[in-house]
């Protein structure tokens, strides 16, 4: 994953996940490290580790497969309750 030092307007290239996760407060990394513990263990280096952890396949089907269970449970406890 590249490190876009240069404003995307600038360079004419999108911006990047590092500088996305750059931009985010300490509270909205703090939600994003508590909806996916797995992103900071072990604790990355950077924000470009970061980037690079959070964009893999592996963390990318666990958060697909957390979201699909979590769904599947949710609609589980629904039609329980509501037949």
């Amino acid at each position: 994953m590249t490190d876009d030092a240069e404003p995307a307007a600038r360079t004419g290239r999108p911006p990047t996940f590092t500088s996305w996760l750059r931009k985010l407060s300490d509270s909205e990394l703090a939600s994003l490290f508590a909806a996916r513990p797995d992103l900071i263990t072990p604790v990355p280096a950077d924000l470009g580790a970061l980037a690079a952890r959070c964009t893999s396949r592996p963390a990318a089907l666990r958060s697909w497969t957390g979201s699909i269970g979590s769904a599947f449970r949710s609609s589980k406890g629904w039609s329980r309750t509501s037949a």
